[in-house]
C-alpha cells in the first residue's frame, strides 16, 4: 500500500538532501531539497548528546523552538501587550499567543471593510 506521509508543523526538524540544489535552481524549480527523514524527539535528544546538533538550533525548555523562533514569539508577545494596553479588553480574558504561527502583520480590517463584508452576504 502507499506509504504514510508524516504531517509537519512549524518547529519540526527534518533532514534534507540538497545534493542537486544548484542544478534544480538553474532549471527554475522552487523546491530545491527533498525531505529524507523527519526527526522525532528521541532522535533529536541523541543528536544533541552526540554534539552533532547545530548550535543555531538550540532548543528552549520545551525542546521545540529555535532561538530565532523564540525571539519572534517574544517580539509578538511584546507587540500584543502594547496593543492590549492601548485598546479596551471588553471584559474578555486575554488570548494566549499561538507559538506555532506568526501573526499576520499586514491584514488590517477597518470598520468600512467589516461593514461591506457583512452587507455582501
Amino acid at each position: 500500500g502507499p506509504e504514510a506521509m508524516p504531517i509537519l508543523f512549524r518547529g519540526n526538524y527534518v533532514l534534507v538532501d540538497g545534493s542537486d540544489r544548484e542544478k534544480v535552481l538553474e532549471a527554475g524549480n522552487k523546491v530545491t531539497c527533498m525531505i529524507v527523514h523527519v526527526l522525532f524527539d528521541e532522535q533529536m535528544r541523541v543528536l544533541r548528546k552526540s554534539h552533532h546538533w547545530p548550535e543555531g538550533f538550540d532548543a528552549d525548555k520545551r525542546g521545540f523552538l529555535t532561538s530565532t523562533v523564540r525571539n519572534d514569539v517574544q517580539n509578538e508577545k511584546e507587540q500584543e501587550n502594547q496593543k492590549s494596553e492601548e485598546s479596551s479588553d471588553d471584559g474578555l480574558p486575554p488570548l494566549e499567543a499561538n507559538c506555532n504561527r506568526r501573526a499576520p502583520h499586514q491584514l488590517h480590517l477597518t470598520s468600512d471593510d467589516e461593514e461591506t463584508s457583512h452587507s455582501d452576504s
